[in-house]
């Protein structure tokens, strides 16, 4: 609630105050994962790669989607890693009601199972 007294108005209770509420509508960002829909727990997703010969490299996509009406911007916070990559941008602004894929090339140096922690 805003409320101002008027300078120099009468000094009538109810008529030297302005007071008025303030309110609004607005749109949030929303981003929704489409692929890959597997998850670890509530807030971890697994992109599953199959076994793949060292130095052999293949690559699977993550799968977002801008459901809002207002454009939303997808970063992934990186730390280094010599199996994975991200083949092109690790951040994009989806524009509204579009598609964008994160490709994730994974290239074993080693033989063994391998994980990459991103986050979002």
């Amino acid at each position: 609630m805003f409320e101002a007294i008027v300078e120099n108005g009468e000094q009538n209770s109810k008529t030297h105050k302005l007071i008025f509420d303030l309110r609004g509508e607005g749109a949030l960002p929303t981003l929704k994962i489409e692929k890959p829909k597997e998850w670890f727990d509530e807030r971890t997703l697994v992109l599953k790669f199959p076994k793949t010969r060292v130095d052999k490299s293949l690559i699977m996509p993550i799968l977002l989607k801008n459901d809002g009406m207002v454009p939303a911007t997808c970063r992934f916070d990186l730390t280094p890693n010599e199996n994975f990559r991200f083949l092109k941008e690790s951040s994009y602004t989806l524009p509204p009601k579009t598609y964008h894929s994160f490709d994730i090339e994974f290239n074993p140096k080693t033989p063994g199972p391998k994980q990459w922690n991103l986050g979002v």
